[in-house]
């Protein structure tokens, strides 16, 4: 997660699921930004959206 108060935030992160037997069943990528105009009050409200839209793929593609 990164990003500047002046421009945007910002999150790329890759991620894998194991089973129990410790096999890889899913991986993948996400990357997404939020433009922001300079304020903190903006800049966390945006962080907190990027990991809910993280977190929204995960659940999606655990239930492909």
């Amino acid at each position: 997660m990164s990003g500047r108060l002046d421009d945007c935030a910002i999150l790329e992160a890759s991620y894998f699921i194991k089973n129990s037997n410790g096999y890889i069943i899913k991986k993948g990528k996400f990357y997404n930004k939020i433009k922001i105009d300079g304020k903190y009050e903006q800049y966390i409200p945006a962080q907190s959206k990027l990991l809910a839209e993280l977190c929204e793929k995960i659940a999606n593609d655990l239930n492909k």
